[in-house]
């Protein structure tokens, strides 16, 4: 990640591994947020509490397993599944900002 003298941090490709989501806090408020509707802070709490550290691999390779999280019927992990298909950039920036959000 750079840091631009006007704009703050900039996104930099290929920066995966720096903008992972640190926190079991960071992924809850993440899951919980705009990115994913119908998935509020109850069921986001109950799906990284399910996958902890995989949830977003889980997410991205292994959707099916979204079935067995107490709140996630059909219709939710349907939307929480479509959400994902946002462009990848969309994804990091938002990552990024729920970072420095727990920051606060």
């Amino acid at each position: 990640m750079k840091t631009h003298q006007s704009g703050g941090e900039r996104v930099q490709e290929g920066e995966e591994n720096e903008m992972a989501l640190r926190t079991f806090d960071e992924l809850r408020k993440y899951i919980g947020s705009s990115i994913f509707p119908q998935v509020g802070p109850i069921t986001a709490k109950n799906i990284v509490s399910t996958f902890g550290v995989r949830t977003i691999q889980v997410i991205e390779e292994s959707s099916h397993e979204l079935y067995s999280v107490r709140g996630v019927g059909s219709h939710r992990a349907t939307t929480i599944i479509d959400s994902w298909a946002t462009p990848r950039r969309l994804k990091k920036t938002c990552m990024i900002l729920m970072r420095e959000r727990t920051k606060e």
